[in-house]
């Protein structure tokens, strides 16, 4: 899948949601960063929508593949954070179990008010 490493130039956070307990004792989630990572960036393709490759529910956002190196423990509840857009993960792909590599599918999401807490890893 990635043949140069050079491929993977932009820096990403991946953010997890974490349950948080205020003073109040009451438990709330909040967004933390989990990764910091290089990865690739690439707006899907009509050619792959129309091979049938995507699961391609809304026609009018945009769908992102989004290539890391292979990470344990992410699931499709994270959200991506690179340059100020958000990401959401709609599927993961450890291309033929080989663990080198992860393709995750994402739609840019329009929410820009994430509260984001600092790292808790």
């Amino acid at each position: 899948m990635i043949s140069n490493t050079g491929e993977l130039n932009k820096r990403i956070d991946i953010l997890r949601y974490v349950d948080v307990e205020n003073e109040y004792e009451q438990i709330s989630k909040e967004l933390k960063k989990f990764i910091k990572c290089w990865a690739s960036i690439n707006l899907i393709n009509t050619k792959e929508i129309a091979l049938g490759n995507i699961d391609f529910k809304n026609q009018n956002q945009a769908t992102y593949k989004i290539m890391i190196r292979y990470r344990k423990n992410l699931n499709e509840d994270m959200i991506i954070q690179y340059q100020g857009q958000y990401f959401e993960i709609t599927g993961i792909d450890d291309y033929c179990f080989s663990h080198n590599n992860l393709v995750l599918y994402c739609k840019e999401t329009k929410q820009k008010n994430y509260k984001i807490g600092d790292s808790d890893g």
